[in-house]
C-alpha cells in the first residue's frame, strides 16, 4: 500500500464510526451531482492491521472502483472501520495527502448496542444478549468464543471500537484540524438537510437538498443460523448453485433469501445498569473526545439514550 498509484485518489474519506449515520450521509452525498461515492460502502482497502475475512478490496478492485469516478469533481470512499484502525489514517495520508476526512460520532453506548444488533444480523456475532456479548470480550481477545463464521473478529472487542477520543485524535494528528470534520449523530438526525449541505460546501460542492426517508433501519433476523449460512455459504454450495442455475440468477438467490429472513423493528433499550457500567468504562475517553471537538459531551455518560437532552453538537473543520 505504500507505493504510489497511477489512479486518481479520493478527495473524501468517510471513516466512521459504525452505526452513527454514515450510511445516510454516504447515500445522500452520493446523490449529489458533483460527488461520486461507490455504490457499495464499507468494503475496506486500507486498515492493514484489521482482519477482514470478507469484503476486503484487492488493489485491482479498489483502483477499478476509483476509475469509475475519475472524472467527478469530488471522488469519495467510505468505510466505517477506518476510524477504529490504528494504521488506516497514515495509510490514507500516504496515498491521498490532500484528502478530507469526515467522522460521524454517536453516544458510544448506543453505538455499541446498534453494532451488536448489526453483527447479529450479518453473522459476526452469535451471542444474542448484549450484556453477555460484552462480557465475552476478554475470551474473544484470547481467540476463544469467536463465532465460527465470524468475518471480523476484532469488531467483537466492543469497548475498543467505541474509544472515539483516541481514534479522532489519531486523524487530527495525521491530517490536521483543517482537513477533518466531526459530525455528531444527534445533530445529523435533527437537521439532515443542513448537515449534508454543510458537508457538501466544506468539500467545495454546492449545497443541495436531500430526499427524505430512513436509511439503514435496524434489522433483526428471524433465524440466525440461516442468516449466518446465507452470509457466508460454503464454496462447494456456491459452485453447485452456479452450475445448476441460469447465469441471470447468479448472485440473486441468497440476497432474496436474506431479505425474507429479516424484519425491521426497533431495538429493546439498553438496561439502565448495563448502560451505566459501559458509560463508566468509557467516561475518560468521552472526556478526551469532548476536549478534542470542543463540546460538552457529559450527558453521553448519563442514563439516557440518543436524543435524551444530550448537550452534543457538530464541529466542522476550519477551512
Amino acid at each position: 500500500m505504500a507505493h504510489a498509484s497511477p489512479v486518481r485518489q479520493p478527495d473524501l474519506f468517510i471513516v466512521g464510526a459504525p452505526k452513527s449515520g454514515t450510511t445516510a450521509l454516504h447515500t445522500h452525498l452520493g446523490s449529489h451531482p458533483q460527488i461520486v461515492l461507490p455504490s457499495q460502502k464499507d468494503r475496506p482497502f486500507y486498515a492493514s492491521d484489521l482482519d477482514f475475512r470478507r469484503w476486503r478490496l484487492s488493489r485491482a478492485d479498489y483502483e477499478a472502483q476509483l476509475r469509475e469516478g475519475a472524472d467527478a469533481p469530488i471522488l469519495g470512499h467510505s468505510c466505517v472501520w477506518y476510524l477504529y484502525s490504528h494504521t488506516a489514517a497514515e495509510e490514507i495520508r500516504r496515498a491521498a495527502p490532500d484528502a478530507k476526512i469526515v467522522i460521524m460520532l454517536r453516544n458510544p453506548v448506543d453505538m455499541l448496542h446498534a453494532q451488536h444488533s448489526q453483527f447479529l444480523y450479518n453473522g459476526n456475532e452469535d451471542i444474542a444478549d448484549f450484556g453477555q456479548a460484552l462480557a465475552a470480550e476478554p475470551d474473544r481477545r484470547a481467540g476463544r468464543r469467536v463465532p465460527r463464521r465470524a468475518h471480523f473478529p476484532q469488531g467483537l472487542w466492543y469497548l475498543d471500537t467505541a474509544r472515539f477520543g483516541e481514534q479522532v485524535e489519531r486523524y487530527l494528528r495525521v491530517f490536521g484540524e483543517g482537513r477533518v470534520a466531526t459530525i455528531l449523530y444527534d445533530d445529523f438526525r435533527a437537521d439532515p438537510d443542513g448537515t449534508v449541505a454543510g458537508v457538501a460546501r466544506w468539500l467545495g460542492a454546492d449545497g443541495v437538498p436531500l430526499s427524505g426517508g430512513v436509511v439503514n433501519a435496524n434489522r433483526r433476523v428471524r433465524s440466525r443460523s440461516l442468516q449466518s449460512f446465507l452470509m457466508a455459504p460454503p464454496p462447494w454450495l456456491e459452485r453447485a448453485v452456479h452450475a445448476v442455475l441460469p447465469r441471470s440468477l447468479h448472485g440473486r438467490i441468497a440476497p432474496w433469501m436474506i431479505r425474507r429472513n429479516i424484519q425491521e423493528r426497533p431495538r429493546e433499550p439498553v438496561p439502565a445498569e448495563l448502560r451505566r457500567r459501559i458509560a463508566a468504562d468509557l467516561a475518560g475517553d468521552v472526556s478526551r473526545l469532548g476536549e478534542l471537538v470542543g463540546r460538552d459531551l457529559g450527558d453521553w455518560c448519563g442514563d439516557g439514550p440518543d436524543g435524551a437532552g444530550q448537550r452534543v453538537g457538530v464541529r466542522r473543520a476550519r477551512a
